[in-house]
């Protein structure tokens, strides 16, 4: 008997195999790429090292890339790209090296890379519609120097990095006048203390929705042989313009060498800049994919028309909770809770017939009525 129960153990577990060897191979694809790396001080191992990395990093995007477009999900395509392949250590599941050859110190490596499709496919669904979700926020960039310090810091080449990462990522990034540094720091230290009034200002002239507001520091730490070295540090927080909460902080520090303090500094700023792009590109889409809590300004509004306004909002297909945060002087501010965008909401609004409203703006997450 259990010569036979051990017969049908094995057999079922002989049929099962090629099931399972099926599915693996669907979900993975094997492709070729170059990957390159600059030989620095003569070490090669180094370079090759980072020419790998660089080639696994190519085989993930070039996968992105076809599968992106297959699927026809080209919207953002760039802010889709950059966020996937900030997680593509996770996708390779191997590599063999076929060749490795130099040119003008340049060290190129073929592979041929093995990736998880499936796993890409995914993370490609959820982006997506976090990004859907997101409302393609409007941006503004602002970085400071930090108030402690007497020296001049080229803070400005590092908030034009963070600019151009974000616009190359797909973001709307919006530009302000020529705001003096003063005003700069005055609005880092608002949002240390959590005071929504500046930020409310720059939502309302801009139309801006969210605020990455950055604080930068250098320090020098020494020469040699003529050359300087710096050390940059940089904190940056996202703040919704128009409550002044705090979505995400990051900070990264970095060195940087060159003839003056000045233009070291400066080289150390940029590489700070692009480390806090690559926190920005992977933290924003989910920090912006929560439960969305949109407020409405309603003017010219009795009691009695507040009270329908409450019912006709309740009513609205994945409106989850309104609440009354103030009457008075026929004004009315609710807030509600809901997965929808504003602007899906403001369309929502603007058809109700028996509750007519001139809508005046509509921000990522506020809008702003007045009762006919």
């Amino acid at each position: 008997m259990k010569k036979i129960f051990y017969s049908i153990c094995c057999l079922i577990i002989l049929c099962a195999l090629p099931v399972v060897g099926q599915e693996t191979v669907e979900d993975i694809i094997e492709l070729q790429v170059i990957g390159e790396a600059l030989i620095i001080n003569d070490n090669l191992p180094v370079a090759k090292e980072l020419a790998i990395s660089d080639g696994l990093n190519k085989a993930v995007e070039q996968t992105v890339g076809a599968l992106v477009y297959s699927e026809t999900q080209v919207e953002n395509y760039q802010l889709i790209k950059d966020s996937i392949r900030l997680r593509s250590a996770g996708y390779v599941t191997g590599y063999e090296e076929i060749k490795t050859w130099t040119e003008q110190e340049i060290v190129k490596v073929l592979l041929t890379v093995t990736v998880r499709k499936g796993s890409i496919l995914k993370d490609l669904d959820e982006l997506g519609f976090i990004l859907r979700r997101a409302g393609d926020p409007r941006i503004m960039v602002l970085v400071s120097e930090n108030t402690l310090s007497k020296k001049r810091i080229p803070v400005r080449s590092g908030e034009t990095e963070i600019i151009n990462g974000l616009v190359q990522a797909g973001y709307k990034v919006v530009n302000c006048n020529e705001t003096s540094r003063a005003q700069i720091n005055e609005t880092y230290l608002l949002a240390t203390r959590r005071e929504p009034k500046l930020f409310q200002r720059l939502a309302a002239e801009y139309g801006v929705d969210l605020l990455v507001l950055g604080q930068a520091s250098t320090v020098l730490l020494g020469s040699y042989q003529g050359l300087i070295s710096c050390r940059a540090l940089m904190e940056t927080k996202v703040v919704k313009a128009n409550t002044g909460e705090i979505l995400t902080v990051h900070e990264e520090q970095d060195t940087g060498v060159d003839l003056t303090e000045i233009t070291a500094s400066e080289k150390a700023l940029l590489k700070v800049a692009k480390k806090l792009v690559a926190s920005l590109l992977e933290d924003l889409p989910s920090k912006l994919a929560v439960v969305n809590v949109i407020t409405l300004d309603i003017e010219n509004i009795s009691y009695a028309d507040l009270l329908l306004a409450q019912k006709n909002l309740q009513e609205i297909h994945l409106v989850s909770r309104v609440n009354l945060r103030e009457f008075a002087s026929k004004k009315a501010t609710l807030t509600v809770e809901t997965t929808l965008l504003a602007s899906q909401l403001a369309g929502y609004i603007a058809q109700w017939q028996d509750f007519s409203v001139e809508i005046t703006r509509v921000s990522m997450d506020k809008i702003e009525l007045v009762r006919k």
